[in-house]
């Protein structure tokens, strides 16, 4: 796994990338029960920033968070 982190005067970028899976799992995953992605998006956005995902080249997963330096106001979520 590797965080990069970048804060300039203007926003703070936040980036996390898994490799990709040794093997395939066992068995199918269950469906979660977190916020997961949609929470992180639905967060950002209520900071005044946005997240994103994606698949890498190599067949790992990277997401991506960028929020303001100054969020001011901070909605309130549901």
């Amino acid at each position: 796994m590797t965080i990069e982190m970048t804060w300039t005067d203007a926003q703070l970028l936040l980036s996390v990338t898994n490799a990709p899976p040794r093997a395939a799992p066992p068995h199918p995953r269950a469906a979660g029960t977190g916020s997961g992605l949609l929470g992180m998006r639905e967060r950002a956005a209520a900071a005044g920033g946005a997240a994103a995902h994606e698949p890498t080249h190599d067949g790992g997963f990277r997401v991506t968070v960028t929020l303001p330096a100054d969020p001011s106001p901070i909605q309130e979520l549901p």
